[in-house]
């Protein structure tokens, strides 16, 4: 993403660069009244309009003011060369209609210019206002991604690209009050890696963490896309699953424990592992809060743990 900087005061080199437009402006006009002036017939005084005189000398004023305005987008090159060079044509059309107004010229480019001017200056600073309108919208959309991407870094569990613990507890809370709202299901599976604590004490910690990373990948690929499987801690694995009911739940939870129990790890050449899980599943009873709800389902997978591990067990 590029970040624009840029200080809102006007320091000593706007102020040089603001010197100089105007002292170039003041030069042309000088310039061009000489050139043109002479080839006049002048108007009498009392069929001058004054009123245009005045509005044409407040867009020429306008157009000087926003000709140094826009030289606060200097970082912006596109934008602020289609603003300058619009306010540079206003001002120019500005001046040749003020000249219209005490001259009748022979010639008709005088004529041309100034509408060139006007149509020209009108096209580029909306150009200029389109151009820094995309570049306003990118930037917030960059800085919308870059807000999605930490907000997605604070409730990713980094190992298993599973939600955390601290967004379970937030959406456990949650679906257990928008299922009561609704009356619909709601169904929670608690899992964990069996012998955990052995198999990285004999073949360490790096391959202890291959190991999560693996239950999170087939976590992930025997869920649905409304389900939201967290890491709950260490090597517990929590999934909430909105509007399902227990036996449906255990049959995900019978899913992911066939798929794990089939992934061969090799911690080293010579060897080969595989890695049980033990499961408990529990549905929401409409009395029971999200903690009760989270200690059947703990009590369900430590059943499992106790009948042999490397199994599921649903409470009721």
């Amino acid at each position: 993403m590029q970040v624009f900087v840029d200080s809102t005061s006007f320091g000593p080199r706007r102020r040089i660069r603001a010197v100089l437009m105007a002292i170039a402006l003041i030069a042309f006009v000088v310039v061009w009244s000489m050139l043109l002036v002479p080839t006049g017939k002048p108007i009498a005084f009392d069929d001058i309009d004054w009123p245009d005189v005045i509005g044409e000398g407040s867009i020429a004023l306008l157009a000087v003011v926003w000709l140094l305005a826009v030289n606060r987008l200097r970082t912006r090159p596109m934008a602020f060369g289609f603003f300058a060079v619009g306010a540079v044509a206003l001002f120019i059309a500005a001046i040749q209609d003020m000249l219209d107004e005490f001259l009748v010229f022979p010639q008709t480019y005088p004529s041309v210019l100034e509408n060139l001017g006007k149509t020209g200056g009108l096209l580029c600073v909306t150009a200029g206002l389109l151009i820094l309108s995309n570049e306003r919208k990118q930037a917030e959309d960059a800085l919308r991604d870059v807000t999605n991407r930490y907000r997605a870094l604070s409730i990713t569990d980094s190992l298993s690209k599973l939600f955390n613990h601290a967004f379970f507890l937030e959406e456990l809370q949650a679906q257990v009050e928008s299922a009561r709202a609704s009356g619909k299901a709601l169904s929670l599976i608690l899992l964990d890696i069996d012998d955990f604590k052995r198999h990285n004490d004999r073949y360490g910690h790096l391959e202890g963490d291959k190991v999560i990373s693996a239950l999170g990948l087939t976590i992930r690929s025997c869920v649905r896309g409304t389900d939201v499987a967290c890491r709950y801690g260490g090597e517990e694995f929590t999934i909430l699953l909105p509007d399902t009911a227990v036996d449906v739940a255990a049959r995900v939870a019978e899913r992911i424990r066939i798929a794990f129990s089939s992934v061969v790890f090799e911690p080293d050449p010579d060897t080969r592992a595989r890695v049980t899980v033990s499961l408990g599943a529990a549905e929401l009873n409409r009395e029971e809060t999200a903690q009760q709800l989270l200690h059947r389902a703990d009590m369900a997978m430590f059943e499992a743990k106790e009948a042999g591990k490397d199994q599921v067990v649903t409470s009721r």
